[in-house]
């Protein structure tokens, strides 16, 4: 599906991309991002490359938001 933003994505095709994007996404927790090559290009064939790239911002997000509420914010000291 990748390349094809422009087209309607129904329900079925929907529903297989988001079952694509929590497997690869369970398989980084538990074995880490090299091992799930083949979950990750399922992925990128079955979602839209705009869904992927919206699902990899939000992901990131989360990750930087979840280190800010366990480490707080730290200010970088001036040098002088």
């Amino acid at each position: 599906m990748t390349g094809e933003s422009s087209q309607v994505v129904g329900s079925s095709q929907r529903k297989a991309c988001w079952k694509a994007r929590d497997a690869y996404y369970d398989c980084m927790a538990k074995e880490g991002e090299n091992s799930c090559t083949e979950l990750k290009a399922a992925f990128d064939k079955l979602c839209p490359q705009a869904w992927v790239e919206h699902f990899q911002k939000m992901k990131a997000y989360s990750k930087y938001k979840e280190k800010l509420m366990n480490e707080g914010y730290k200010l970088k000291k001036e040098e002088k």
